[in-house]
């Protein structure tokens, strides 16, 4: 009975991955937006001269945030290929 109820459960859930996949990335978005608005209130009262939705702030972030995940993606995958694949291989 227990391996038939894991069955139909993981075909269900393989058969909906794409959609669950969707909605956790579509709640990731709304929370993360939210969580920004009400940090940038925080940090405005923090720091001087800084509006809560100040677009520069906002646009700065991101760039800021997306150039240092490149740097970090961009060092291990530069040394990657710098292996050779046979060695790689027979390494395993």
């Amino acid at each position: 009975m227990g391996r038939w109820i894991y069955s139909v459960m993981s075909y269900t859930v393989t058969a909906q991955m794409h959609d669950i996949g969707i909605r956790v990335a579509r709640g990731e978005v709304a929370i993360g937006l939210v969580a920004s608005m009400g940090m940038a209130r925080v940090l405005a009262n923090l720091f001087c001269g800084v509006s809560a939705t100040d677009p520069v702030t906002f646009v700065g972030t991101t760039f800021v945030l997306m150039a240092s995940g490149i740097v970090a993606i961009y060092i291990p995958a530069r040394q990657a290929a710098k292996v050779d694949p046979l060695v790689a291989l027979r390494y395993e």
